[in-house]
């Protein structure tokens, strides 16, 4: 028979005393004397059981509950169940400007081809960082002359091979990873990252990251596949995209980075060599790396994440735009304030501090534009404006007694 008494408080000797009064109900213990007796001790044991499971179940409804949680798994978990990815760590980056001269045979080429993951270094102090190019690069040339300025990004490209199961899990087991440099290929080619499944058709050749509880980043696919029916072409009931087939090789390419620790940087050198090429790097006499930040803390995706959800995935309103910036640049961005104007319509102005400096750069800026056009309505056309800061000087006086 169930217990139907009252077991709010949940403690030790309150719910001893409740379930002997409990038993005292029945004929057989109305008399019977609990202190010193055998059945004292199977009490103990219920009242013991009872407190740990209150506890046990009082965290785990609390851990559920993003806004309530501790633990950063449990926010995490939270997040992104609203579609919320946190955000990873944040390379710094760069601009700089690459010279090669040509001193091969003839004939000399039109262009020159410098690969992905092509290796620099920055070093500031007694510190030196390691930097690459992030993308494969074509160069145009005049007389054995090629010149090119493009963005560079602190950190190392690692790679992993996997070959595909049905029950592959593919984890990158790297908590300094800037997802943003994610390349994965399937049998040698290449496929996207996706953001809404409910978007994507199911033969599209793309994937999804998620965050898991170890802080790891999890790839997976859609669960689309090919039905083969007699006289007919391939055709998929399946949303999401495909699903990798047994025995595919799956490569997973990733930068792994210092974040803000190599912000500030503007002494660049090259560490790799092409084949008949002389390679010089130069920076802009103003430039420095930039941007870099750790991963998202779980007070920012506290905040962050239920705003997003708001969002539904557009930016419309001013605070759509607040919310879109802060979760696309990570912890690089300390404040955003978004606005429209009486009489300038068809223009969303957005002022923005970043973590690390008053202003942002030029290819901050851009990159923050390029972003926004995804949830973008077409009239509006957003643009970044610089703050203006207003610095207070204190002067304090305290009375104290001694």
């Amino acid at each position: 028979m169930a217990i139907n008494t009252d077991f709010t408080e949940i403690e030790f000797e309150s719910s001893k005393q409740k379930f002997i009064d409990f038993l005292k109900t029945k004929p057989e213990f109305q008399d019977y004397e609990f202190t010193g007796a055998r059945l004292s001790l199977l009490t103990d044991v219920v009242a013991y059981a009872l407190v740990y499971t209150g506890a046990y179940s009082n965290a785990a409804l609390f851990e559920s509950w993003g806004q309530k949680a501790k633990l950063r798994e449990s926010i995490v978990a939270d997040a992104q169940s609203n579609g919320y990815i946190p955000a990873s760590k944040r390379a710094s980056v760069i601009e700089v400007t690459m010279t090669l001269l040509y001193t091969g045979g003839s004939p000399i080429p039109n262009t020159v081809q410098v690969a992905r993951g092509f290796n620099l270094s920055g070093s500031t102090g007694s510190k030196t960082f390691p930097f690459i190019i992030t993308e494969d690069l074509d160069i145009l040339g005049s007389n054995g002359t090629y010149t090119d300025t493009f963005s560079i990004a602190q950190g190392k490209l690692l790679q992993n091979t996997y070959t595909w199961t049905n029950s592959s899990r593919i984890f990158i087991k790297d908590v300094d990873i800037d997802r943003r440099f994610n390349k994965i290929t399937v049998n040698g080619v290449e496929w996207t990252a996706a953001e809404n499944a409910a978007r994507i058709d199911s033969t599209a050749q793309v994937y999804y990251i998620r965050e898991t509880i170890e802080g790891w980043t999890e790839i997976y696919f859609g669960a689309g596949e090919f039905e083969e029916i007699e006289g007919q072409i391939q055709v998929s009931s399946y949303v999401g995209g495909l699903k990798p087939s047994v025995g595919d090789v799956i490569v997973v390419e990733y930068l792994t980075t210092k974040g803000a620790e190599a912000n500030f940087i503007s002494d660049i050198k090259v560490l790799d060599s092409i084949t008949d090429y002389d390679i010089s790097i130069s920076v802009a006499a103003d430039e420095s790396s930039i941007g870099g930040g750790d991963r998202e803390d779980k007070e920012r995706i506290r905040l962050v994440s239920p705003k997003i959800n708001e969002t539904q995935n557009r930016c419309v309103t001013a605070p759509d735009y607040d919310a879109r910036v802060l979760a696309g640049f990570g912890t690089t961005v300390e404040a955003v304030r978004t606005w429209f104007q009486d009489g300038k319509t068809g223009y969303a102005f957005i002022a923005i501090k970043p973590i690390d400096a008053l202003l942002l750069s030029n290819s901050q800026k851009a990159s923050i534009v390029t972003y926004l056009k995804k949830f973008n309505l077409g009239p509006i056309t957003p643009k970044i404006v610089t703050p203006i800061y207003i610095f207070i000087n204190h002067t304090i006086e305290v009375d104290y007694d001694v």
